[in-house]
């Protein structure tokens, strides 16, 4: 089955479920949304081979484009680490997610990393705001 194939049978099965469909480029969230995702996210870009050329920050214009061209929640995801990029990004998108960054730090303090955490996601949620 191709993703589209597997999402139209997962909704046929769980009509009430709410699906977010991680993306790498905006056919992709096209596709989706088309096979029933209730929102998309920009996730896989820069992760999988026929994005492997972006790198660096978030790419903004993705996300700028499936908001443009879909009509459901698109999610920002990927590469965001800086307060700067999540006001970006919020700036756009109808949500921000972070990921690598809260695990790199778990990473770095180990059993210790709660306060960082905590600072960091208190930097994020001001930038947004």
């Amino acid at each position: 089955l191709t993703a589209p194939e597997f999402l139209k049978k997962v909704k046929e099965k769980y009509p009430n479920i709410i699906i977010m469909a991680d993306c790498a480029t905006l056919n992709e969230a096209k596709a989706a949304r088309a096979a029933g995702a209730d929102l998309v996210g920009s996730t896989m870009n820069g992760y999988t081979a026929a994005t492997a050329d972006c790198k660096g920050d978030p790419n903004y214009e993705l996300v700028k484009d499936m908001v443009a061209s879909l009509d459901c929640p698109v999610i920002a995801e990927g590469r965001v680490h800086t307060p700067e990029q999540a006001k970006k990004m919020a700036a756009q998108a109808d949500g921000v997610i972070v990921g690598s960054a809260i695990v790199k730090l778990c990473e770095t303090h180990g059993a210790d990393c709660v306060p960082y955490i905590k600072e960091y996601v208190k930097s994020m949620k001001d930038a947004i705001r």
